[in-house]
């Protein structure tokens, strides 16, 4: 959907989420062979969603089942 007939405080948020680099980054990978621009951003959101919720997760599993 193009974000331009979006309200502007919506528009941004659609502009600036991960989703957006990683299904743009597969998107160039499956139509061209390469990343694109937007691999290495897409790469730096996930790997930092993955150090932020991996310990997250392993924590709450500990907690819930140490009882």
């Amino acid at each position: 959907m193009p974000t331009e007939t979006m309200p502007d405080w919506l528009r941004v948020f659609a502009d600036h989420q991960p989703m957006t680099l990683v299904t743009n980054t597969v998107r160039s990978y499956t139509l061209n062979g390469t990343g694109g621009p937007d691999a290495l951003p897409a790469l730096i959101w996930s790997v930092g969603t993955l150090v932020v919720t991996f310990p997250l997760a392993v924590w709450l599993y500990r907690s819930r089942t140490s009882q």
